[in-house]
């Protein structure tokens, strides 16, 4: 059935590429799991560590984050708490707030450097954009102005905000037809559909805040995102609604996903790994409901035909 469907669906070699890297995730997790209490695995861990970290901030975007955030879902599987723990992650998390301002206070300047004039990209070498994030840290200050703007990027309610006082002021409420254009874009393939449009979030996002933002034309783009995408169609009472049926209905997909790979290990690792592709706030609805089907149909065929051959190899392990 599965495999009737992934060759059906439209699923695009860019999902498919996002969901097969991000479970290196998984990887990771398997690999702390198994060496952690090893003298060996600790230098590897710790060298896989220092390797994505420091390469996240080699990056257009900040992707140093994701290896912190499963590096301490790793630690706290293996490690026993104690007060000498809960200490040093209390202080580790000091670090990480400081790492936080400190990007939110050069990333500008940094990636205008490493675009070049170009879009979101990199357009300079690593060692040059790291040699770059070291002269940049080197004169950052903490101000009023950078803690403000981290504390926005986190929360991201400021395009939610605009669009209720847009919506229905001035654009009326869509009644559900954002859900159901979600749907159908990821059921209906373009083969069938000719006249299936491009996915453009700085238009949408324009259209529901009445705020002018670049679009793709222009080689950025902005978000407005799911929860905003429910308000637009259902009101505020039924976005609620809304969310707790997409609530479970990405449980019933994790929970199918789960009962169908057979080493608990493995099954552990997609789980948490997952999180990566859903916890943004400010992923659209269409690309939130593409990204979960894409992941039960990919992970689906995955537990059935590659993850059995591993399998005996972990447990040994």
């Amino acid at each position: 059935m599965i495999g009737i469907i992934a060759h059906m669906l439209p699923l695009s070699l860019s999902q498919l590429t996002i969901q097969l890297a991000a479970f290196k995730w998984g990887i990771f997790y398997i690999i702390f799991l198994l060496f952690y209490n090893t003298e060996r695995g600790k230098w590897i861990i710790l060298a896989l560590f220092s390797f994505e970290f420091v390469l996240g901030f080699a990056s257009y975007f900040s992707s140093w984050k994701d290896v912190v955030f499963y590096t301490l879902i790793s630690v706290l599987t293996v490690i026993k708490l104690t007060p000498k723990r809960i200490f040093i992650l209390g202080l580790a998390s000091v670090a990480l707030f400081y790492i936080g301002l400190l990007w939110t206070g050069i990333k500008g300047e940094y990636r205008t450097y490493i675009a070049q004039g170009s879009t979101q990209a990199m357009m300079v070498s690593k060692a040059d954009a790291i040699n770059k994030i070291f002269d940049l840290g080197s004169n950052f200050k903490v101000n009023d102005n950078v803690t403000k703007s981290f504390i926005d990027r986190i929360s991201y309610i400021d395009y939610l905000s605009a669009c209720m006082n847009h919506v229905p002021n001035i654009v009326p409420h869509e009644n559900g037809k954002l859900t159901i254009n979600a749907i159908t874009h990821v059921l209906i393939p373009r083969v069938v559909n000719k006249n299936k449009a491009v996915i453009d979030e700085s238009t949408h996002l324009t259209k529901y805040t009445g705020v002018f933002f670049s679009n793709l034309s222009m080689g950025v783009s902005f978000s407005l995102g799911y929860f905003g995408d429910f308000y637009v169609d259902f009101g505020e009472i039924g976005m609620l609604i809304a969310i707790l049926c997409m609530g479970f209905f990405i449980g019933w997909i994790f929970l199918n996903v789960y009962n169908h790979i057979q080493n608990p290990i493995i099954g552990i690792a997609v789980m948490q790994m997952s999180f990566i592709l859903l916890y943004k706030f400010e992923i659209s609805l269409i690309k939130l409901v593409g990204t979960i089907v894409t992941f039960w149909i990919l992970y689906r065929l995955l537990a059935a035909y590659i993850f059995p051959k591993y399998s005996k190899w972990i447990m040994n392990e």
